[in-house]
C-alpha cells in the first residue's frame, strides 16, 4: 500500500512537471515579445479566443470592430481546419466572411497556440480580401493601442493542458483570486507592470485592472460539465477609446 501511494505521488508530480514545463521558457518569450516590432492599432479593438471551430454553423455573431485579435484555439484541431477549404486562404476567407460584418473594415490578427494541438501549424502570413486585412502572427503578438502596450499569448506558454488551466482558474476565481496563473507568468516573465497581458486557454473569462491582465474566455465553455460550472461563453476583452472591459455577446 505504501509503495502504491508513493507511486501515485510520483506520477502526480511528474504530471505537474510536464504540465508546467513551458514556464521554463517564460523569460525567452518575454524577450521575444519586447523585441518584436509592435503593431500599432487604432479604434475599437476586440480580443477573443477559444472558438474551437468545427464548422461554420458555430459562428452566429458577426463582429463590427476596427481590430479583431483571435488569441489561439480558433479551430478545434488541424483536422477540422483542413475541412473548411482547399488551402489556407480559402479557409480563412470562408470563416472570416461569417465572422466579420460585411460593412466592417477590419484588421484581423491570429495568434496560434504553442503546440498546434488545436490550431493548425502555420507560418506567419497575411492576405487581404474585401475590407478585411488578415495576419497570422505566430504564437505571440505585441500591440500598441493609444499608447497602451498589449502582449497577447494563447496561454499554453504557462501550462500545457487547458483542463488544468481551467480547474485552477475556475477555483481561484471562486476564491476571489482570478487570473492566478496569468499573474504568476507575468511576474516570472518580468513583463512591465504597465503593459497589458491578454490570454485565453483556460476558458475562464476575467479581467484584473490593477495588474493589467485579462483572459478572453471561450466560445464553448467546458464541454459536458458547463451546465454545472456555469462558465460564461461568447466573451471577449474590448478596448474602446479609453475604456477596457470584459464583455459577453
Amino acid at each position: 500500500m505504501k509503495f502504491i501511494f508513493i507511486l501515485i505521488v510520483l506520477l502526480f508530480l511528474l504530471f505537474l512537471l510536464i504540465n508546467f514545463s513551458p514556464l521554463i521558457g517564460a523569460k525567452k518569450i518575454s524577450t521575444e515579445l519586447k523585441e518584436a516590432e509592435p503593431i500599432y492599432l487604432s479604434g475599437k479593438t476586440l480580443f477573443i479566443s477559444d472558438l474551437h471551430l468545427k464548422n461554420l454553423s458555430q459562428i452566429d455573431i458577426q463582429f463590427d470592430v476596427d481590430n479583431l485579435i483571435i488569441v489561439g484555439d480558433f479551430f478545434h484541431s488541424p483536422k477540422y481546419f483542413s475541412k473548411f477549404g482547399k488551402d489556407k486562404e480559402e479557409i480563412f476567407k470562408r470563416v472570416l466572411e461569417k465572422l466579420i460584418s460585411a460593412n466592417s473594415s477590419t484588421n484581423v490578427y491570429y495568434i496560434l497556440c504553442r503546440d498546434a494541438t488545436h490550431d493548425p501549424h502555420l507560418s506567419e502570413f497575411d492576405f487581404k480580401f474585401d475590407n478585411v486585412n488578415f495576419r497570422c502572427l505566430g504564437t505571440k503578438g505585441h500591440f500598441v493601442l493609444e499608447e497602451l502596450h498589449i502582449f497577447a499569448i494563447h496561454g499554453d506558454q504557462i501550462n500545457r493542458t487547458g483542463v488544468m488551466a481551467c480547474a485552477i482558474s475556475y477555483f481561484s476565481k471562486l476564491l476571489g483570486k482570478p487570473l492566478i496563473l496569468e499573474r504568476f507568468w507575468k511576474n516570472l516573465a518580468k513583463i512591465d507592470k504597465d503593459y497589458w497581458l491578454i490570454t485565453g486557454h483556460s476558458h475562464i473569462p476575467a479581467i484584473d485592472y490593477e495588474n493589467k491582465i485579462a483572459n478572453c474566455g471561450s466560445w464553448v465553455g467546458v464541454p459536458l460539465i458547463n451546465f454545472l460550472l456555469r462558465i460564461p461563453t461568447k466573451t471577449g476583452i474590448l478596448f474602446k477609446e479609453k475604456e477596457i472591459k470584459l464583455i459577453k455577446y
